[in-house]
């Protein structure tokens, strides 16, 4: 099985397809697998090890859920709270939107390429705090009728939870992950921004175009335009 892994991952960098990896394996709490292969950076062809950093994007979803999560197990969020009970300025329309929709990507809100992703774009202020940002979506409108169907939010459910976070736990929604989730899990490189310790191992992006890596310029803009405008 080793010596099929290592074939395989060589294999993606050989041909092309990724220009590196890093991957371990546990069963039963062993380790069982370890290996690094190919670079971080073709532009500088340094070697991937387990200390490179990967961008993580929509799998900051995971952290925030289980973040919600310990403040259910605690007794501070209910998974029927609505979002009124965190925002008293929201419309009483808003009463209909339950933890547990933002949570399943069932809120109605959020959906790619819907109204309200729209309302959040002409909305989007780089350099405000997520208080700020949250507070001026209560009109943000409904993409459908609620629990009508269920479509994958990208950015404004985990935002919303993200601020819901910072309410009920009185706490930086960065540092109350960290403190809740992030430090007992030992994952100590994992950060809402790059920390300066953390740049000079930064795995670039890349898009695969006619055979070829391409660095994905774009994606990276967008990832720190959406982290940089707001304060976790």
């Amino acid at each position: 099985m080793v010596r099929k892994l290592d074939e395989y991952l060589q294999n993606l960098i050989d041909t092309g397809r990724i220009p590196g990896c890093g991957l371990k394996v546990r069963k039963n709490g062993e380790l069982v697998y370890d290996r690094c292969f190919g670079v971080y950076d073709l532009s500088k062809e340094d070697p991937v090890t387990e200390n490179t950093v990967y961008y993580l994007a929509s799998m900051t979803k995971l952290v925030t859920a289980v973040g919600i999560m310990r403040l259910v197990e605690d007794g501070k969020v209910s998974l029927n709270d609505n979002l009124v009970k965190y925002f008293p300025n929201y419309p009483e329309d808003k009463k209909r939107v339950r933890i547990r929709h933002l949570l399943n990507h069932s809120s109605s809100l959020g959906a790619m390429g819907g109204k309200s992703e729209q309302f959040f774009m002409a909305h989007l202020r780089p350099g405000e705090s997520l208080k700020d940002r949250i507070e001026g979506w209560g009109e943000m409108p409904y993409d459908c009728e609620l629990g009508e169907s269920a479509q994958y939010s990208a950015i404004v459910n985990f935002e919303i939870l993200g601020r819901i976070m910072e309410v009920a736990s009185g706490m930086n929604a960065e540092d109350y992950l960290r403190k809740a989730v992030l430090d007992p899990l030992g994952m100590n490189d994992t950060s809402f921004f790059v920390r300066e310790d953390m740049a000079g191992r930064l795995a670039a992006i890349y898009n695969r175009v006619d055979g070829r890596l391409v660095p994905a310029e774009n994606a990276a803009m967008v990832l720190d335009l959406v982290a940089s405008s707001a304060d976790y």
